[in-house]
């Protein structure tokens, strides 16, 4: 039987809204847990959305709505940071017709344990490691300044020079010594302000040269959504909360070369509008139209339309990330599918 905490204010009670992850190996690279919940409330309860306090967390959580006396959960993938040696981060849950958000925190500690270059990088350009390609930052806030590092190695048996060119105006690299020992690893810094204007995926790119030789661009990915932080509990709960129809839209099988679209539908069933600010593939493939505006109480269509001659025969899936004006539901994703015959 699970016992679960004394419930807080709102229809969600938590197992436990502090979670210690205890003394983890940091060879073990990724922690997954969960914050499971019962809905305490007499009506069904949906989360808006959730957001952690670092991107080195991603979330997922019930997408549905809870019944009274149904449960769901809060899931977590939190990265194990490399010159972390303990951590103590918070997720902030949001829930559909609720003021005050849920916090959740979890901590723990981190012990190394013994490795290779070839366990801890393993992407790899010439004599030059990378622990990750591309750098995926997440969810940041426009006009907030982002800063991290990004590790990397030596695998080979001598000295390399390394050097960065074709930088993204905007990004800012440092680092200490452009001289990578034989078998050693180091790392250089980053910084980036997102442009006030910019909503979506976005990418900073720059590359690197080893020993006078350009390698392939390296990028640095992210999702820039607006800064909802100075707003109220009252301007945050007057405020459109888009919903998406369905998980999942399809176009069925495709002849290769025709064009085809399909709709996917948002949902907006309260007395607030929303901006729909960008529409972006996780592939190329697909374009999009789509009004400017989610209007109040109604419903409208983003077209996602094959581009022809872009697509090769056999299964599609498309992730579409939706950004919008709405500080209750900024970010929404969806999966566009088919195959072409």
């Amino acid at each position: 039987m699970i016992a679960f905490c004394a419930p807080a204010p709102g229809a969600l009670q938590f197992e436990t809204t502090e979670l210690d992850l205890g003394d983890r190996p940091r060879l073990e690279r990724e922690i997954a847990f969960d914050f499971p919940f019962v809905n305490t409330s007499s009506h069904d309860v949906r989360i808006a959305y959730a957001v952690a306090s670092c991107s080195c967390t991603q979330l997922s959580w019930t997408t549905e709505a809870v019944p009274p006396g149904g449960t769901g959960k809060v899931s977590a993938l939190y990265n194990i940071e490399r010159y972390t040696d303990s951590f103590h981060k918070s997720i902030t849950v949001m829930v559909d017709g609720e003021s005050s958000p849920y916090i959740l925190r979890f901590s723990g500690s981190i012990h190394d344990t013994p490795q290779s270059l070839f366990t801890d990088f393993r992407y790899r350009r010439s004599a030059l490691g990378l622990e990750s390609d591309p750098l995926r930052v997440g969810v940041v806030h426009s006009g907030s300044e982002q800063n991290g590092r990004v590790e990397l190695c030596n695998f080979s048996d001598k000295s390399i020079e390394l050097e960065f060119k074709d930088i993204t105006p905007g990004l800012i690299l440092s680092y200490t010594s452009k001289t990578i020992e034989p078998v050693s690893r180091t790392y250089f810094s980053y910084s980036f302000i997102p442009d006030s204007l910019s909503r979506g995926p976005f990418a900073y790119s720059f590359t690197p040269v080893l020993d006078g030789e350009p390698l392939a661009p390296y990028r640095i990915e992210t999702i820039v959504v607006d800064d909802f932080s100075s707003l109220t509990s009252a301007e945050r709960n007057s405020s459109a909360i888009p919903k998406l129809a369905a998980s999942e839209f399809s176009f069925g099988e495709i002849p290769s070369g025709a064009q085809a679209s399909v709709d996917i539908v948002l949902l907006n069933s309260t007395d607030f509008t929303a901006k729909i600010q960008s529409v972006s593939s996780s592939r190329e493939g697909l374009e999009f139209s789509y009004p400017e505006v989610l209007e109040a109480k109604s419903s409208t269509v983003v077209k996602a339309s094959v581009v022809p001659g872009k697509l090769r025969s056999g299964s599609l899936r498309f992730k579409v990330t939706i950004v919008t004006s709405s500080p209750l539901v900024p970010l929404l994703e969806t999966w566009v599918t088919g195959y072409v015959k």
